[in-house]
């Protein structure tokens, strides 16, 4: 029982991971333009010695190749209730715990396309999440 409380607990965590910010190599972009991005799969747990395993599609609707890009993981504090979470999904996620910045220089998006990466570092990049798996 114990073991299952820890994987929800660790599960809880990571769906409150937050795949931050999409900087974009080239110069600044008008808001219609920036790079957007979605997660696609998640593992619903982690354990120790476990990776990310996150599936990731970049998706730029403007109308020039991104080129090259870095995708930022950031773990934040647990939501401690429905507020908080929503705070969290609009993007006032509170105290970063840690993260860590991938670096996707000879990738590009074409205009209105979009690009599937994999994010599959070990949790131990991850602090809390390594800690509580």
């Amino acid at each position: 029982m114990l073991g299952q409380m820890r994987r929800t607990g660790v599960a809880f965590i990571a769906v409150l991971l937050v795949v931050a910010t999409i900087e974009s190599a080239a110069a600044q972009t008008t808001p219609a333009d920036q790079a957007r991005l979605r997660l696609l799969m998640q593992p619903l747990w982690h354990e120790a010695g476990d990776r990310l395993d996150l599936k990731l599609s970049v998706d730029n609707p403007g109308t020039t190749e991104l080129d090259g890009f870095i995708v930022t993981i950031a773990e934040h504090e647990r939501s401690s209730s429905r507020s908080a979470l929503h705070e969290a999904i609009d993007g006032n996620a509170g105290f970063t715990a840690s993260s860590f910045s991938k670096f996707f220089n000879e990738k590009k998006v074409p205009a209105g396309g979009s690009h599937v990466v994999r994010v599959n570092e070990p949790i131990s990049r991850m602090s809390s999440i390594a800690g509580a798996a």
